[in-house]
């Protein structure tokens, strides 16, 4: 989600302070479609913990994941910049095709899928 430390909504001429985190491929793809013609922002940085940090000190916005904000906008630290596309990144779980114990484990991705399922919604 795009955050700021201050009250506002998706106008022109936000990008002055935005800062760039590179959430990874699929993230750069999803911003290059959602902001065409964005110039290039002034600061990017490829760690998300330090786009944040960097934000709470100086000021600014940037996309961060909802879980890892909430708390900084529930203290009205942050806030949600009203208007502003929301980015979805992809989840990946790597397992054995042949598990040793697949029972278990065919267990543990239908929940995880059904927990999927229910973020998605909620």
């Amino acid at each position: 989600m795009l955050v700021a430390t201050n009250p506002r909504e998706m106008v022109d001429g936000w990008v002055e302070d935005y800062v760039f985190v590179d959430w990874g491929e699929e993230f750069r793809r999803l911003h290059g479609e959602a902001f065409p013609d964005m110039d290039t922002p002034a600061i990017s940085v490829g760690l998300g913990s330090l786009g944040l940090e960097y934000i709470r000190q100086n000021g600014g916005s940037g996309y961060f994941p909802m879980r890892v904000v909430q708390p900084f906008i529930d203290k009205k630290e942050l806030f949600l910049v009203q208007g502003a596309p929301e980015m979805k990144r992809p989840a990946y779980m790597v397992y054995p095709e042949v598990a040793r114990f697949q029972e278990t484990l065919d267990l543990a991705l239908t929940g995880l899928r059904e927990i999927a399922s229910q973020w998605e919604a909620g």
